[in-house]
């Protein structure tokens, strides 16, 4: 038993499991944490978690309260009724957190040296592209999820994450909307760096501004994109501020109730075309066969990247990430457009890694056409007014078309660390009307092809949904934009509860 009211980390429980002995814990605890983080509830399960109140002894006055006495007793119970299975959780447990990823990221002196000496920069862990599905406890991500996503879910010990293809489920959210008068927003907290004069008829931030927005980030990411903005080459480029996301602190098991708290920033564009597009770049480059034109953003990436999701409890985002509103459109025929963006510079960034292929619009959210009030901390992100705009400016859809729409959460999207509020929106237009739609009106960052075997944009039956989500590449060789294929995962959830 580790009946401590509060311990950093708890070494007797953890010799306990080495010995699978049955364990009583209590939940304010760092192991508790960490089973919770490395196995989710399925590891839980293996033990009896207790909350402990505790009271200040002394002379005559014992240090517990009869709530804990009582949470113990039952505690002790169940393991008494039931030792055989209470011994089988513990012997489960053990082999659950020592085999995780059969030993490549489980907890053993072999690993623990391993990581201790990638760290320093010792050496580099190279995973099996093709990891063992059945480590995950979200079986969709076992399905869906791109190698190098589950690469990343093993190093984090994120093995319950929801993840698409490159996109990886930070939190869920249900916020919906019809019209302006009929529709939810999300509740943000706005901070921004003392110093900073920000007003709408300043919409491109000055060098000093820019460097100053800077101070969100790590110092190792600050320190080069301090050095890539006061490059001579880089002072006069103008830098619309964008709406960057700093940190999201999830819902709390024990309150599900809770909203999440989502803390954005002011972003400006140049920031994000130095690290984001930059990351892009770089990949293309590799994947070319050519040299990495920025080892050092390689190596800031994958900080990044280990930084965000390495704890469940709260999402630090120490480098830029813009956010983005993501969507899948469906028609009112019950049919999905797939279109494919154009690769080339300036024009779909990540269509450059071949990964083209989409299902609605990705659009920007900006500083201040989308955030309710950047002069005050507790505000929203009018999510009506991104959603009116990216169907009209990227798809020709006008506001008056579309019926409703569903954000179903915000993920982390792993190609270049940016962030999408990603769900659809049905329209009243059919298929073929959208397609004449889009032809006449849609922005210029699409391809289009009139004839040939495989015309598009396409049109996809709602029904055939779950085969795409495992069509990698398509039938052009091509591949899909990295939150495409969670847009459309949330469709044929929205499908499936209907």
């Amino acid at each position: 038993m580790m009946l401590s009211w509060h311990e950093g980390f708890g070494l007797v429980g953890w010799e306990a499991i080495a010995a699978e002995v049955p364990l009583i814990i209590a939940k304010d605890s760092g192991l508790y944490q960490l089973i919770r983080e490395s196995c989710g509830t399925k590891g839980l399960a293996l033990v009896k978690a207790i909350d402990t109140c505790g009271n200040v002894g002394g002379e005559g006055v014992e240090n517990y309260t009869n709530e804990d006495l009582q949470s113990v007793t039952d505690a002790l119970l169940q393991v008494a009724r039931d030792v055989t299975g209470a011994k089988r959780d513990a012997r489960e447990l053990k082999k659950m957190l020592y085999n995780l990823d059969e030993g490549r990221c489980g907890f053993t002196w072999k690993m623990t040296a391993k990581r201790f000496a990638e760290n320093l920069g010792l050496i580099e862990i190279d995973y099996p592209a093709d990891v063992e599905d059945s480590i995950f406890i979200n079986k969709d991500t076992a399905r869906y999820a791109s190698s190098d996503v589950k690469k990343t879910l093993i190093e984090c010990s994120s093995l319950s994450s929801l993840a698409i293809d490159d996109s990886i489920q930070l939190i869920p959210l249900k916020l919906n909307g019809q019209s302006e008068n009929n529709s939810d927003s999300l509740a943000v907290q706005y901070r921004f760096q003392d110093g900073l004069e920000l007003h709408t008829a300043n919409l491109y931030p000055s060098i000093e501004d820019l460097l100053l927005s800077l101070e969100n980030f790590s110092l190792n990411v600050k320190n080069y994109l301090r050095n890539q903005l006061t490059t001579e080459n880089n002072l006069d480029r103008k830098s619309e501020w964008k709406l960057g996301l700093q940190l999201i602190r999830p819902h709390v098991d024990m309150h599900m109730e809770a909203e999440p708290t989502i803390v954005v920033n002011p972003l400006a564009y140049r920031a994000t075309d130095l690290f984001n597009r930059h990351i892009v770049i770089g990949k293309v480059a590799v994947y070319g066969k050519g040299e990495d034109p920025a080892p050092r953003l390689t190596r800031l990436y994958k900080e990044s990247i280990k930084s965000i999701i390495a704890d469940s409890e709260l999402y630090n985002f120490p480098c830029p990430s813009q956010l983005f509103i993501e969507l899948a459109i469906l028609t009112k025929d019950q049919k999905v457009m797939l279109v494919k963006k154009k690769a080339g510079k300036g024009v779909g960034v990540v269509a450059n890694l071949n990964k083209g292929w989409t299902c609605g619009p990705e659009f920007g959210l900006t500083l201040f056409d989308h955030l309710q009030d950047p002069q005050v901390v507790d505000t929203s992100i009018l999510l009506h007014k991104a959603v009116a705009a990216s169907m009209e400016k990227e798809f020709g859809v006008k506001s008056e078309n579309i019926i409703q729409w569903h954000i179903a959460g915000l993920c982390l999207q792993h190609v270049h660390l940016n962030t999408a509020l990603y769900g659809y929106c049905e329209i009243n237009l059919s298929g073929q009307e959208l397609i004449k739609t889009f032809r006449e009106k849609s922005s210029q960052q699409f391809e289009m092809a009139l004839s040939g075997p495989t015309p598009y944009p396409e049109l996809i039956k709602i029904s055939d949904i779950r085969s795409l989500l495992s069509e990698q590449p398509r039938h052009d060789g091509g591949w899909w934009h990295p939150t495409a294929q969670i847009r459309l995962y949330s469709l044929l959830k929205r499908d499936n509860e209907q």
